[in-house]
């Protein structure tokens, strides 16, 4: 799907005693998997790097137009924190030279 350059998304249930850990590469092919020690609570973590990264169009759109997405990606993550209560949900984003909000 070539939607960011890697995807690492690493999981522990309750009754796991360590987290896996899943690398994908561009096109969502699991390119390295590993279990590992991590002291992660239990959960699921999914780090995206380079989104929209060989979309060029979209990126600059992304980075054009972040005043106006940040606050409808807040509301988003609002309406899902209503909707799944038991579920925590932590994004950070950075975008333009690292700038964070």
């Amino acid at each position: 799907m070539d939607v960011s350059e890697s995807v690492i998304i690493i999981s522990k249930t309750d009754t796991d005693k360590i987290a896996n850990r899943f690398y994908y590469d561009r096109r969502g092919e699991v390119i390295r998997s590993d279990i590992t020690p991590l002291a992660a609570m239990h959960g699921t973590i999914v780090s995206v790097k380079n989104i929209f990264k060989w979309y060029p169009a979209r990126l600059s759109i992304i980075k054009r137009e972040k005043a106006r997405l940040w606050p409808e990606f807040v509301q988003l993550m609002r309406e899902y924190s209503l909707a799944w209560p038991e579920v925590r949900y932590n994004a950070v984003i950075t975008i333009l030279n690292n700038l964070r909000h």
